[in-house]
């Protein structure tokens, strides 16, 4: 590989042997240095909806302004950290990139969380704020809260509505920030280095206990600008299931419809009649999901009863996936493909091409993505022989 020359304070612009698509966004230094160029570029294209509440590209600088204005006036400062409580919802979504933008980090909590685990994400994590829904399309939250603010006397809780008209529900924290001057919100947003974490993802592994994984704005900038170049769609409109605790929701979902300005629609629950009346409804072009959320949608409804017709791109992740259900999906699709990574590398490092053998798509997990590079090591750290299991480092 090529060794990359450096462009500006922060990010390595590496020479590509293959051009990116026509009609690719920049690379930019910071994930949240994407809002301002899409609000630019595609100012009425819809950033976000779900259910009434549809939110512009346009619209979204001045909302997360004042999200961020909120967060400042409570002292959240750059470093510190904002703990969110919710099932795939707009607002999440919102606090996500308000956060990074002033550089505190989003700190999610499984929406699925029985107290004493989120008490062990909060006492780990120490947030300064917790928001958090009191009920959703699953769940009521109120007595987890209550519990909360009695365990956690200095914490403040923030509870909002989904879809409120104020967008952080009956609160008004948006508002909270007005009195906060301009020039201190830019001044927190300048001092955000591309290296800072906005984001700690809790991830257990195969080891018990949730551990802390810190992600960075550079980290989700660039692997997600060559996921995208990778799945090249124009106007990118991707229904939002995955939790925004979990990597593949705030990474594989909204970073890349960030990085790509395109659309997200949150849902609050998986569910399968629901997901195809929305791809049939709003033209949804990329397709993410496990094997197992593909396997309920053939299982529980037949696809024919909808058009799919607008799918561009399907995206699997989680498990090898039976020929036979790949072929369905290339059915719905003429483009699909996986991928695999970590929590700790900010996404994707190896991915199927979509000209793959079906054998090497329902087998295997692909070559490494460009520019990454990836090995296999035995216990001692050398490559293993041919046909031995190895560790990928």
């Amino acid at each position: 590989m090529s060794m990359p020359e450096q462009e500006g304070p922060g990010i390595e612009i590496f020479d590509n042997p293959v051009p990116p698509p026509a009609g690719m966004p920049p690379q930019l230094e910071r994930l949240t240095d994407y809002i301002p160029y899409h609000a630019a570029q595609v100012p009425n294209r819809p950033c976000l909806v779900a259910g009434e509440m549809t939110v512009t590209w346009g619209e979204l600088p001045d909302l997360l302004d004042c999200l961020s204005k909120g967060m400042l006036a409570n002292d959240v400062a750059r470093g510190d950290r904002v703990a969110v409580w919710t099932p795939p919802t707009i607002e999440g979504v919102l606090l996500f990139m308000a956060c990074a933008q002033i550089g505190a980090m989003f700190v999610g909590i499984n929406p699925k969380y029985k107290l004493d685990e989120i008490q062990h994400v909060l006492s780990d994590s120490d947030p300064k704020l917790l928001f958090s829904v009191e009920t959703s399309a699953s769940r009521d939250y109120s007595g987890e809260l209550q519990a909360i603010e009695d365990w956690e006397g200095d914490l403040r809780v923030v509870r909002f509505a989904i879809g409120g008209a104020d967008l952080i529900g009956d609160t008004g924290f948006d508002q909270e920030g007005t009195e906060l001057p301009d020039a201190e919100l830019e001044a927190a947003k300048a001092a955000v280095e591309p290296s800072d974490p906005v984001t700690i993802v809790y991830t257990s592994g195969t080891t018990g206990t949730p551990k802390g994984a810190l992600l960075t704005s550079q980290g989700f900038a660039i692997n997600y600008w060559h996921v995208y170049a990778e799945r090249y769609i124009e106007w990118l409109r991707v229904p939002a299931f995955f939790t925004i605790n979990h990597q593949a929701g705030l990474g594989d979902v909204a970073a890349l419809a960030i990085v790509s300005g395109g659309t997200q629609y949150p849902m609050e629950r998986f569910d399968t009649r629901e997901l195809l009346e929305l791809v049939e409804r709003e033209k949804i072009t990329y397709l993410p999901g496990l094997v197992t959320n593909f396997q309920l949608l053939f299982r529980n409804e037949n696809v024919d009863d909808f058009d799919l017709s607008s799918l561009e791109y399907i995206w699997w992740g989680g498990a090898l996936i039976p020929i036979d259900l790949l072929n369905r999906l290339l059915e719905l699709a003429p483009r699909a493909s996986t991928d695999f990574g970590q929590t700790e590398t900010t996404g994707p490092l190896i991915y199927t091409p979509v000209d793959a053998s079906l054998e090497d798509k329902s087998l295997t997990i692909g070559r490494p993505m460009w520019p990454f590079e990836v090995r296999l090591a035995d216990e001692k750290g050398k490559p293993p022989d041919p046909g031995e299991a190895g560790e990928i480092q």
